[in-house]
């Protein structure tokens, strides 16, 4: 494996890529970069499928013009502390943003998936290799996720000293 970086950064880039995709390739490629083809994964204490998990990402997007991820609170646990970039558990709190395309008042409304995500994280011979020779794979997923509308901020009339409410000009 060339070009090898850390169970930590290597899970942030792909599972970032995969809720930050931009097209509909972008996704797959990213989901497929991602995720073995005998991916285990539970979403909320319920075991649900790889293509089930995947069918749920692409309703997301769908509703999304763009989509950013904020990750806090990482940690990863190597298997082997002799190799500890190749295989391991990477754990931590996920933000997803995501702008979807009606608008509240002048800006896009927007959605915040937050997640609590365990990734165990192993060389899968069975996946095509990236462009470096990197044969890891999320193997096993467990997931907690909750989705909040973000607050809608409206602007505050002042009001002034007769009691009236003052418009954006100043003027009561």
């Amino acid at each position: 494996m060339s070009d090898s970086c850390d169970l930590t950064t290597w899970a942030q880039r792909h599972i970032s890529a995969i809720y930050e995709a931009q097209s509909e390739d972008d996704f797959h490629h990213a989901f497929e970069a991602a995720f073995s083809p005998s991916l285990e994964t539970f979403v909320n204490h319920e075991q649900v499928s790889r293509e089930s998990i995947k069918d749920d990402m692409v309703q997301r997007r769908a509703a999304a013009i763009s989509s950013s991820a904020k990750w806090e609170n990482v940690m990863a646990v190597p298997k082997d502390q002799e190799k500890p970039d190749e295989a391991g558990i990477v754990a931590g709190f996920l933000i997803v943003t995501r702008s979807l395309r009606f608008r509240i008042r002048v800006s896009h409304a927007q959605l915040l998936t937050i997640l609590t995500i365990n990734a165990k994280i192993e060389q899968d011979a069975a996946a095509v290799a990236d462009e470096h020779g990197d044969h890891r794979r999320i193997v096993h997923l467990f997931m907690t996720m909750a989705d909040k509308r973000a607050p809608i901020h409206f602007p505050h009339p002042r009001l002034t000293n007769s009691g009236e409410n003052e418009d954006a000009d100043g003027q009561a």
